[in-house]
């Protein structure tokens, strides 16, 4: 148990420092920080404010094409984004020359694919999370209740 314990704590403490280099690399270029943050999660909900007044709602698309195409933007971009996080920031890693030198630091190689990915799907739910305010500001009707369990 001992053992256990101290390998989820150095798993922990890999993850936050592999958090926190991406953090620092976000911050490092700030017009890359407010296009990201700001007008990538924003531009496709606005888009759509006005499309969606273009489409008639049907019961084929609940009654409410603006949500209905919300809650896909917020999915889509959750599951994407959390499916590819690890090859990105693999790829990066092996691009940047990065990579052998995790291989050889005491990491286990179980908890590396993890703690590469943990910054960008940090930023995936962060901008999925935009997305669904930006909407919900828009007029989205997204009820809690009926969202899958």
């Amino acid at each position: 148990m001992r053992a256990f314990v101290a390998t989820a704590s150095r798993a922990a403490r890999v993850t936050a420092a592999f958090t926190w280099l991406g953090v620092t690399e976000s911050i490092a270029y700030p017009l890359v920080l407010v296009l990201s943050y700001v007008a990538g999660p924003t531009i496709s909900p606005v888009i759509y404010v006005f499309m969606s007044r273009l489409v008639e709602d049907t019961p084929r698309v609940g009654n409410d094409y603006y949500t209905f195409v919300v809650v896909g933007l917020i999915t889509t971009h959750g599951l994407a984004g959390g499916l590819s996080a690890f090859t990105r920031a693999l790829d990066s890693a092996i691009q940047q020359g990065r990579f052998e030198s995790f291989l050889v630091q005491p990491i286990s190689w179980l908890s590396l694919p993890f703690a590469l990915a943990s910054w960008p799907m940090i930023q995936n739910f962060t901008m999925a999370t935009t997305m669904a305010l930006i909407g919900l500001g828009f007029g989205a009707h997204i009820e809690v209740s009926r969202l899958p369990q």
